[in-house]
């Protein structure tokens, strides 16, 4: 790898179409814009306003300005770091990597401008911590991302070599002042003991970097036998984990099981320390239980004898709508609600939607009064997905329909299918409303009309 735009284009995965540069307006990343503009691909410029700083907004107006100048268009996303959500910093890398996700289209290529320094700064970081072996492969260099991929072009490009190029090329960029602040980990590393390592030993840029590729190199190994271990253990009719055969693996496998299950959504799995206790009440607990590990990537819940990986948070549906006959409804970020124009004649031609409330009963053809909780759980529904699901209402407030459940032949319901949402949708079976079997809701990816004896 090296500083130029050939070297750049070599990098790219077969299948990229455009590139998508994230910059924060340093030096390092007026470099990678320097050098994207000379690749002669497709390129959009995104800056991620965090608002944690005073200087927030220049920084936004210098990345807009750098943009204009290389004739590049210019896109500022603007987040809300959560910091509950492991913390301020923990929380807005959150926030920013979804925002980054979001904009990607298929195809796209998303740049970031980490380097040397920092692979040897975050491999130091993690041996501190505590790492496992995998987290030796510090920053990867390439990866799926979103509807596209995730490519550190310059990663092993020693920081100097960059301020090199930037000041051999005249760029303009602006110094982040938090960066001088030793209280943070990484810059009291930075500033106070790295000058001390590289005066000691010189090449420690090189051997780390080595250390990385050679741990990515092993872990692509055993990605690949775990992934045919995993298939051991999927349902045959949904990507979950069946809880009866893994707990008879070892427990150092179960572990690396259930961190490759994750790793197949682009997750980063909870620490040893919450997956050596959770993953104990998971697969151990009562069957009348339903224990939950969440961590900031996600959760992973159990029901039904199953593994489930759950976003974290869940998305949220709305708090009410209303749907015509024959249209297709929004409901929030879970999905949408088609009404088929054929099913309910006696309803007439509009009903509302809400969620799920305590003590709900549902009036469904051919079938008494049936309370909302017992149909649920004869369908199967998992709790977290009860909670999503719409309730259709007719005038008198009473509920008709439960879209995705029943009848299955007077709604349909298609759920946001992102793939970051993980296994949150799927659930076994379905109830019978009628003389004849219900109808799969089409999202379902599992047989139907399974009971529970």
């Amino acid at each position: 790898m090296g500083t130029s735009a050939n070297s750049l284009i070599a990098q790219l995965p077969p299948a990229a179409q455009r590139l998508v540069l994230a910059c924060s307006g340093g030096m390092d990343s007026a470099v990678l814009l320097h050098l994207a503009q000379q690749t002669g691909w497709p390129v959009q410029v995104v800056h991620i306003h965090h608002g944690l700083q005073p200087q927030a907004d220049a920084w936004a107006a210098h990345v807009k300005k750098l943009a204009k100048n290389a004739q590049l268009p210019c896109h500022v996303l603007t987040i809300q770091p959560n910091p509950d959500e492991g913390g301020l910093e923990a929380g807005a890398r959150k926030a920013r990597y979804a925002a980054l996700k979001a904009f990607l289209e298929p195809g796209d290529c998303l740049l970031t401008a980490h380097h040397a320094d920092d692979q040897v700064e975050t491999l130091c970081l993690r041996i501190l911590r505590g790492t496992g072996p995998m987290g030796l492969v510090g920053i990867r260099h390439c990866q799926p991302f979103g509807a596209g991929y995730l490519l550190r072009p310059l990663l092993d490009v020693p920081y100097q070599a960059l301020r090199q190029y930037a000041q051999c090329h005249q760029l303009s960029w602006m110094d982040d002042p938090s960066n001088q602040d030793t209280s943070f980990e990484r810059n009291y590393l930075r500033h106070q003991v790295m000058p001390l390592l590289k005066a000691r030993w010189p090449s420690m840029q090189q051997t780390m970097g080595r250390l990385a590729r050679l741990t990515e190199e092993t872990e692509g190994i055993f990605s690949e036998l775990l992934s045919d271990r995993i298939g051991q253990h999927r349902l045959a009719d949904a990507p979950l984990l069946a809880v009866n055969t893994l707990i008879q693996e070892s427990r150092a496998m179960r572990f690396a099981i259930v961190r490759e299950w994750l790793a197949e959504l682009g997750w980063r799995p909870p620490s040893r320390r919450q997956l050596d206790q959770g993953l104990d009440d998971l697969l151990f607990a009562d069957d009348d239980r339903q224990p939950v590990l969440k961590w900031a990537d996600g959760q992973l819940a159990r029901f039904n004898g199953a593994l489930y990986r759950l976003p974290n948070p869940l998305p949220a549906g709305l708090r009410s709508a209303v749907i015509r006959r024959g249209e297709t409804c929004s409901w929030g970020q879970v999905g949408t609600v088609h009404w088929v124009s054929t099913a309910l004649p006696e309803q007439g031609d509009l009903l509302e939607m809400r969620p799920f409330s305590p003590g709900d009963r549902v009036y469904l053809p051919q079938r008494p009064p049936q309370a909302a909780k017992e149909l649920l759980r004869q369908a199967r529904v998992p709790p977290w997905w009860r909670s999503q699901l719409p309730f259709i209402t007719n005038s008198a407030s009473e509920v008709v329909a439960i879209a995705g459940v029943a009848p299955s032949a007077a709604f349909e319901f298609i759920p946001n299918a992102d793939p970051a949402l993980g296994d949150w949708r799927y659930f076994h079976g379905s109830v019978t409303v009628s003389p004849r079997p219900a109808v799969a809701p089409r999202y379902c990816d599992v047989p139907v009309g399974r009971r529970k004896k």
